[in-house]
């Protein structure tokens, strides 16, 4: 513990040395983690929050598993609450399982290719910010009239330096002023580097989250002609 807050310590001494002497050395440009499970949040800043309709966050827990061609997103809260999307590129096949009342699952041909994750050249590293608490680094893409931010959380333990895409922000400048429009959060954030870690859940375990949910199975799920959205988890960088 001792070792941990002493490493912290340094880490924003060294942060606020670098701001005020305009040293800042810019870190290598971000990418996005191959495989990874978290809890997306997202928020929609122009949303009247006081009615309970249309809702101003959704909540998607989501399983990401490029090099595999898959992907999952259970949708906890807000818009399609209930709903499992399921991405399965590797047998060009996509399914929505709803549940509760109405339950029901469709399956769809997916004939695409599985878009990469990848962050877009255009971003300009801004500086380190301390955002609640968290070490990160400010990144910015700027059109003018709107800009994109986003925050890439640093990871300050004496042996772990890892850094991952955490926050992204879209804004529309209206005279000058700042107007956010959405903001997308990824929290309870678990990266899988590789599936022989201990801490990473089996091989097996990990890939029977893309299964078709039970009770379903292929032939009892009703084809839909047309397929599904994309489900966007970090603003239009990271879709499936």
């Amino acid at each position: 513990m001792t070792m941990r807050l002493l490493v912290s310590g340094l880490l924003v001494s060294w942060f606020a040395f670098a701001a005020s002497s305009g040293s800042v050395e810019e870190p290598d440009f971000p990418t996005f983690p191959f495989r990874f499970s978290a809890r997306v949040e997202i928020t929609a800043h122009l949303v009247d929050r006081s009615k309970p309709y249309p809702p101003w966050l959704r909540v998607i827990q989501v399983s990401y598993d490029y090099p595999a061609k898959k992907a999952l997103a259970v949708v906890e809260q807000g818009y399609d609450e209930g709903k499992t999307f399921l991405r399965r590129y590797d047998n060009k096949s996509e399914y929505m399982v709803r549940g509760g009342r109405y339950a029901e699952c469709q399956r769809s041909y997916l004939g695409e290719t599985m878009p990469p994750p990848v962050l877009p050249h255009g971003l300009e590293f801004v500086g380190f910010e301390t955002v609640e608490g968290f070490e990160t680094e400010h990144w910015m893409e700027d059109f003018g009239v709107s800009r994109v931010h986003v925050y890439i959380k640093i990871r300050s333990e004496a042996e772990d330096r890892s850094r991952w895409p955490w926050r992204v922000t879209d804004e529309q400048v209206l005279e000058g002023v700042s107007v956010p429009l959405m903001t997308t959060e990824w929290k309870d954030f678990t990266v899988l580097s590789s599936l022989t870690d201990q801490s990473a859940p089996s091989s097996e375990d990990w890939a029977k989250l893309f299964d078709i949910p039970e009770p379903y199975d292929y032939r009892s799920c009703t084809r839909n002609i047309g397929g599904f959205p994309y489900m966007h988890i970090f603003h239009h960088y990271l879709r499936f």
